[in-house]
């Protein structure tokens, strides 16, 4: 009785109305538990994103602090290596013999950085379009870092002057991990420098890349470095020894006693020397125009005999040479032109590809001595046509010697064996001009 009691109260509630649908109703919750999930998850995803970015914001942040800490540090130890530096010059006795001053820093991490600064005379002008004028007995370590500088410099000794170079020194770092690594910081900059010295001895100068003007005259240069671009140089000097232009249509003007290592890389460029001794020169790859007068330079007090060694690599190239001494050259692939006078002249002819069809011109009684390897010799062929001699060879490549009537000597240096075959040729030439 009180189960069906309790049936009819329960259906009478609803007395009136629309019985629910109890399975759209549970399909609804269903629902909006899924949508709620959904928001939760991507609450959750958000939440996690956020912290990631507040992890990474916060290493950042960590880095960069670290970083200052260690500009901090390295600031104080500079400024702790300019003491050090003025104290070990005060007790330094023989200025002959040079200490170098070497300064550990270990970082938190446990790597130890070991740091050779600059002497204390050392002077940086930074970063920017720098004018620099200075004049002092020694000069030794000019830094402008990069900008397009102007430098101005008059002592005794000029030494170590790179006008497009951080100042950052020579830093070894030993790693925790094991193995040492020795590294050099340059800076990577381009930039049109202009500079100036007189002094009486001149080493180590770079003026990095860009369109370089250099003056420099002095007793004594050793080590120029002018990098890549279209370097403009004039140079006057008793001494002048490894020069490197670098790529680029560089112009040279070089007055001096003796010239040794120069070479002016790859490019068109164009060179005026006025020398006793040319020993080593090369102009690279390009269309190279050279202009080389050997003679005495005054009051140079220099005993040897006059002569150069010179090498105009590929391209199709322009010499004009004037000796009062001997010279050997070496003119590379191209079509070649040359020009020989007042003097004698040795031309090698090398084993290998072709190395062009040259043209050599004498006046003033020049001598010329072609040296011709086994390998050209073997398939050479020499005809004499009015005042100009052809030589032609197997491999396409050819000389021909002109002006006969105005020149001195010319020989021919053959090996012994192809002296016979040549001299059989239907148009053999006698050589005894």
């Amino acid at each position: 009785m009180n189960s069906v009691f309790g049936i009819n109260s329960f259906t009478g509630l609803y007395a009136g109305t629309t019985t629910p649908d109890l399975a759209a109703t549970a399909e609804t919750t269903a629902t909006d538990w899924t949508k709620g999930a959904s928001a939760k998850t991507l609450l959750e995803e958000s939440q996690k994103v956020q912290r990631a970015e507040r992890l990474e914001q916060r290493k950042e942040a960590e880095a960069n602090m670290k970083r200052l800490e260690d500009n901090a540090r390295a600031i104080a130890f500079a400024l702790k290596t300019k003491e050090m530096q003025k104290a070990l010059a005060t007790l330094q006795q023989d200025n002959s013999q040079s200490s170098h001053l070497m300064l550990l820093m270990v970082t938190d991490e446990g790597d130890i950085h070991a740091f050779f600064p600059p002497p204390p005379n050392t002077f940086g002008a930074g970063s920017g379009n720098d004018a620099v004028s200075y004049a002092g007995g020694v000069i030794k370590g000019i830094e402008t870092g990069d900008g397009s500088d102007a430098v101005a410099l008059t002592g005794d000794v000029v030494e170590d002057v790179h006008t497009d170079r951080q100042n950052r020194g020579t830093e070894l770092v030993v790693y925790k991990s094991g193995g040492a690594r020795m590294t050099t910081y340059y800076a990577n900059y381009s930039a049109a420098d202009s500079l100036a010295i007189s002094a009486q001895t001149i080493r180590k100068i770079s003026t990095g890349g860009g369109n370089d003007a250099v003056a420099l005259n002095a007793e004594t240069i050793t080590g120029l470095d002018t990098g890549t671009g279209d370097d403009a140089l004039s140079i006057s000097a008793r001494h002048l020894n490894q020069v490197n232009t670098g790529d680029g249509n560089d112009s040279l003007a070089i007055r001096a006693g003796v010239v040794s290592r120069l070479d002016t890389g790859s490019g068109d460029d164009v060179l005026t020397l006025n020398a006793t001794v040319l020993d080593g020169v090369r102009t690279g790859d390009g269309n190279d125009v050279v202009n080389v007068v050997l003679n005495d330079q005054s009051g140079d007090g220099l005993d040897f005999p006059r002569y150069a060694r010179l090498h105009t690599g590929s391209g199709d190239d322009t010499l004009s040479l004037a000796a009062q001494g001997h010279v050997t050259f070496g003119a590379g692939t191209g079509d070649d032109t040359v020009l020989l006078s007042k003097g004698s002249f040795t031309m090698a002819l090398q084993d290998g590809a072709a190395e062009g069809n040259d043209v050599v011109t004498l006046s003033d009684g020049a001598d010329l001595a072609l040296m011709v390897s086994s390998e050209k010799a073997a398939s050479a062929t020499i005809v004499k046509k009015d005042d100009a001699l052809l030589i032609n060879f197997g491999d396409g490549s050819s000389v021909t010697v002109k002006g006969l009537a105005n020149g001195g000597t010319v020989a021919l240096a053959l090996p012994s064996g192809q002296v016979d075959k040549i001299l059989k040729q239907e148009q053999a030439v006698d050589l005894r001009m």
